[in-house]
């Protein structure tokens, strides 16, 4: 599922889960006579989203799924596998996002005033040690 900041579904989850479906179709083998297909559908996909939500948001998508891509040539360059950390992480984002549409996003601002003052705090911290 696709949720805003302000933990309500997107209004263009839909075309954001084709086109995270397209996508990912475009990583798995596949027969050569199925490329053409996974590239159709990948561009039905993306036209689609600019369709009904406009360019900035595709391109806001597309950047997304470059970084995700990006860490995922990596991680499998390094040969790391650990099934059990994916699991937890799954359950981890499951009630982290439970929580967000409960609160209705109105928790966004506590947890973005909490981490700017530990950071202000640890600045300063690491400043008055050099000051000493």
């Amino acid at each position: 599922m696709i949720h805003s900041f302000s933990g309500q579904l997107h209004p263009h989850a839909q075309e954001l889960e084709a086109l995270a479906a397209a996508i990912g179709g475009e990583r798995l083998p596949a027969p050569i006579a199925g490329v053409a297909t996974r590239e159709a559908q990948l561009d039905e996909a993306a036209a689609a989203l600019r369709k009904v939500a406009g360019e900035h948001v595709l391109l806001d998508a597309a950047g997304v799924i470059a970084f995700f891509s990006a860490m995922t040539c990596v991680v499998d360059a390094t040969g790391h596998k650990n099934f059990a950390i994916a699991d937890r992480m799954e359950t981890m984002v499951s009630r982290v996002s439970a929580i967000r549409r409960r609160t209705r996003g109105k928790l966004l601002p506590f947890v973005l005033l909490a981490s700017g003052l530990l950071g202000t705090f640890l600045v300063s911290s690491r400043l008055l040690r050099r000051a000493d």
